[in-house]
């Protein structure tokens, strides 16, 4: 497994973490057991654990995986990394195309699933926006500070035309 494969897979499984932790009084076997707590090799979630984060199960780990699918797809996955669906009620959307895909998995949790991607790609996007803000903003900035130095520097005339000097109607190498 890659680097940029072990970071995505590390993000899923936070994600997976923070739904086990937030939905495990309501449903039953979103966290691992007890007994499993120590996955080998060591999971980034363990690794950023101080007993504090839920370690999702197996089996949501392996749905979330998947409906990440779903979620990239259809916010156009292979478009340009800042567009997304713009659609009416987009979560509840693709909460109802996952729940169609996964009939026996409980549509709340489903919806928790949708609500929290959508949350990070829209903060992701958010990023994306502020730093071309900034990018921006300092390109008219050097641009403004450029032209006022230009403006500052005495301009000189010339009265008589000097010999490396072409003449209005002289073309080059006459």
């Amino acid at each position: 497994m890659s680097l940029s494969e072990k970071c995505e897979f590390g993000g899923l499984e936070y994600i997976a973490g923070f739904i086990a932790s937030k939905l495990k009084s309501k449903f039953k076997g979103l966290e691992l057991n007890p007994t499993e707590q120590f996955r080998h090799p060591e999971s980034w979630t363990q690794v950023l654990c101080k007993g504090g984060l839920t370690i999702p199960s197996y089996d949501l780990i392996n749905l979330v995986k998947k409906w990440e699918f779903f979620f990239d797809i259809f916010h156009g996955h292979g478009r340009a990394k800042w567009k997304y669906n713009q659609t009416y009620s987009v979560m509840n959307i693709l909460a109802k195309q996952i729940s169609l895909e996964f009939p026996d998995i409980n549509r709340e949790i489903v919806k928790y699933y949708v609500r929290i991607r959508t949350f990070i790609k829209i903060k992701h996007l958010n990023k994306i926006i502020d730093a071309e803000k900034i990018r921006r903003r300092n390109i008219i900035k050097n641009l403004q500070y450029h032209s006022f130095s230009l403006a500052e520097e005495p301009m000189e005339f010339c009265d008589e035309p000097t010999s490396n000097m072409l003449h209005i109607g002289q073309v080059a190498g006459d």
